[in-house]
């Protein structure tokens, strides 16, 4: 299990409290403030018996628990665990703002059951085809031990188009689109791939443990083939609820990954007045999104988001007619690129399981990567006993110790590694070899490839 040391200490939200006597008498107002820890009560049917951690499914026709693979691929699963429980907030895909807030899946459906196969979920508005996610995407991530070929695995569903990358496109096909949308096997993948075809493709980061019942019921339910295979009655997501059991799972933090987020913020909160009556009133950069968390109870809070019009230096919360309002404020960390490049680099990969060649693979890259030469490419791939072969795609996303690198021939190979550095810039890796070159019928040969690697730059 993975342990993450040297935890930062995470400011603890302050609230502001606001009292309002009877008929809202300006005169008789108190503003304080004071740090909060708050409870909550589960009425969950799911107790875990290991340690790990644990996503429950409160649906409408019963509840189920995955394990997650916090300790496998850790990027894709903080990203879950951020969106169930509303610490990622949802960013329009046009804008880039922040839109909305809260735990993300509360109330979903989901939308698609294909019949001895999967359900999938997390599509924040069915019925709008230019929104389907939570505004940004985060790369693709996988893991030896896990496969598709067992069932009631959960995973991120994306874009990727086989036919695209079939018929000679190598690039936009869909890749590193997972976002919200995840789907759950019922069983393993049929048809001539099997689980082969989707590994390497889709991200999976964990398995059920309980609810196989449920799970089951679902993937039974009569469906509209003409409407993308969606339900005639809606199956909802009530909650996710994240469990942690153990002491690893308690120190994983999802603050220690790239990923969009909230935070608790200090703000300058003034008592004030708007032209609907009084008001909390913080100042802000013009422009700046912050998300506010209000409560009359201390029990139950909705979140909004706060944005400042661009001629205003003013954020205000107003009142309304409650008698008491908490708050709390949070600052927004937006989405980011995990796209790098690393001009003149040269990686040695040591490949087992490898039906050409065992012998060590090299590619090198040219000093200036992001031009494409016409001659030399994006640099050259050397195979023993084999000619070279030039490279004409290169991408490097940065995942938690370590990246995704994916590489094509003017061959038509395809080859996308996992790499996980654990000694500098040397480590292991997972790789998934689309072999066009060697195949047959616009059909690749395919094959997984695993060994270690080294990573020169001068």
């Amino acid at each position: 299990m993975q342990t993450i040391k040297n935890l930062e200490t995470k400011p603890s939200p302050t609230t502001y409290c606001l009292f309002v006597a009877a008929y809202h008498s300006l005169m008789k107002r108190t503003l304080f403030a004071f740090s909060l820890i708050a409870t909550s009560v589960s009425l969950m049917a799911f107790e875990p018996t290991e340690e790990g951690i644990y996503a429950v499914f409160d649906t409408s026709m019963g509840e189920f628990t995955m394990e997650l693979a916090y300790d496998g691929v850790p990027l894709t699963t903080a990203n879950f665990v951020g969106l169930a429980e509303g610490k990622i907030p949802r960013f329009s895909p046009e804008t880039g703002e922040p839109v909305s807030v809260g735990p993300f899946y509360d109330g979903l459906i989901f939308h698609r059951v294909v019949d001895q196969f999967a359900i999938q979920s997390g599509d924040p508005l069915p019925d709008d085809p230019e929104i389907n996610g939570p505004g940004y995407s985060i790369p693709d991530e996988m893991h030896p031990s896990l496969s598709h070929n067992i069932p009631y695995v959960i995973a991120m569903a994306n874009s990727y188009c086989f036919e695209c990358e079939a018929a000679g496109q190598v690039w936009e096909i869909g890749e590193n689109t997972g976002g919200s949308q995840f789907y759950i096997t019922i069983e393993p993948p049929q048809g001539a791939g099997g689980p082969v075809d989707l590994d390497g493709h889709y991200s999976i980061f964990g398995v059920l443990v309980e609810g196989e019942e449920v799970l089951e019921a679902i993937g039974d339910v009569s469906v509209d083939s003409s409407a993308n295979n969606r339900p005639l009655e809606d199956v909802v997501i009530n909650s996710v609820t994240i469990v942690r059991e153990g002491d690893d799972a308690m120190a994983w933090n999802i603050d220690d990954y790239e990923l969009p987020g909230r935070e608790p913020v200090d703000v300058g909160v003034e008592f004030g007045k708007t032209a609907n009556g009084p008001a909390f009133q913080v100042s802000s950069e013009s422009g700046e999104n912050l998300v506010v968390r209000k409560s009359s109870d201390l029990q139950t809070w909705t979140d909004a988001v706060l944005s400042a019009d661009d001629d205003s230096d003013t954020l205000s919360v107003e009142l309304g007619e409650m008698e008491k309002l908490f708050v709390q404020f949070d600052s927004i960390k937006n989405p980011i690129s995990y796209q790098e490049r690393i001009p003149n680099a040269t990686f040695t990969m040591e490949m087992s399981l490898h039906p050409l060649s065992s012998e060590p693979w090299t590619f090198a890259f040219n000093d200036s990567i992001d031009d494409f030469d016409e001659e030399n490419g994006f640099g050259t791939v050397s195979i023993p006993d084999l000619p070279n072969a030039v490279l004409i795609g290169y991408e490097y996303h940065r995942l938690p110790n370590g990246a995704r690198l994916r590489v094509v021939t003017e061959s038509q190979q395809i080859m996308t590694f996992y790499l996980r550095y654990t000694d500098g810039n040397s480590g292991g890796f997972l790789a998934w070899v689309d072999d066009y070159l060697h195949g047959s019928n616009n059909q690749p040969l395919r094959f997984p490839a695993t060994g270690t690697f080294e990573l020169v730059i001068p």
